[in-house]
């Protein structure tokens, strides 16, 4: 009975990871070298003592925009002193899971225009800082969330998780 399934996922979809980047329709939707917008959305995990390989990874990447969760005192600390590619643009540490910081490239691409940032919380009685970024590339306004939801531990918190997401909606709307 489930080999039916089986079998026609494996027909629809396996042609899609062995087949080759050259000439799909991703290598097409980038015709001017440099104009891709690279955004890295990464979480540090809030009890990680070990700080040198998340440093590593984030030296190594060529991002526009960093967006870090899960970023403590520490951490903020770590990322001020031992990044050398990017500076911290807006922060909120927290000691426990809800911690964040926005960072760009200490050499921004001259297609990047930072407009403004602000810290939000959805809803605004949630006590989850958020990050808004509203940015320009190539002259298009642009505006990121970057988004955590509580993770549902019990059926309140699931149930919160719904509000969390109804008030994400909401925000994408405006």
């Amino acid at each position: 009975m489930w080999c039916l399934p089986l079998a026609l996922n494996l027909a629809l979809l396996a042609p899609l990871f062995f087949a080759s980047a050259q000439g799909s329709y991703l290598e097409q939707a980038n015709h001017i070298p440099g104009s891709t917008f690279r955004l890295l959305y990464a979480n540090l995990d809030h009890s990680n003592k070990d700080t040198s390989q998340a440093i590593r990874y984030i030296e190594g990447k060529n991002a526009d925009l960093v967006l870090l969760q899960e970023v403590t005192s520490r951490w903020l600390t770590t990322l001020e002193s031992n990044l050398s590619r990017y500076r911290v643009v807006t922060s909120f540490p927290k000691e426990d899971s809800t911690g964040l910081a926005m960072l760009v490239p200490i050499a921004p691409s001259k297609l990047l225009e930072l407009v403004a940032t602000q810290i939000i919380a959805l809803p605004p009685y949630s006590g989850q800082p958020l990050v808004e970024t509203t940015l320009r590339w190539e002259g298009t306004e642009v505006v990121i969330l970057g988004l955590s939801i509580i993770r549902p531990q019990s059926h309140d918190s699931s149930a919160f998780q719904d509000v969390e997401f109804d008030a994400t909606a909401e925000w994408s709307l405006r």
